[in-house]
């Protein structure tokens, strides 16, 4: 899980970098980021300086994060599509 985690937060650093690099290479316009994190306090973590690194770089952010209650309820959909699909696979 902490593997992820960081695999997650190179994946955010590299991305905006090159989003930066670019934007310092050859000015355009200014543009609007919207991120859904959905998780637990990894999520918070992983995104904890993301609003000071898009607004470095001129952009804007609209970030929105599910807590527990929407990963619970994405976790029960999850469960019943599984479900469907071993009862499927079983008759």
């Amino acid at each position: 899980m902490a593997n992820n985690m960081v695999k997650t937060m190179v994946g955010l650093i590299v991305v905006l970098g090159g989003v930066t690099c670019a934007q310092a290479a050859e000015p355009t316009a200014p543009k609007h980021v919207r991120l859904l994190a959905i998780g637990n306090s990894f999520s918070g973590n992983a995104t904890h300086y993301l609003p000071n690194i898009v607004e470095a770089g001129g952009d804007q952010l609209t970030l929105k994060t599910g807590g527990s209650k929407f990963s619970a309820a994405l976790t029960e959909l999850h469960d019943a599509w599984w479900n469907s699909i071993a009862r499927a696979m079983a008759s």
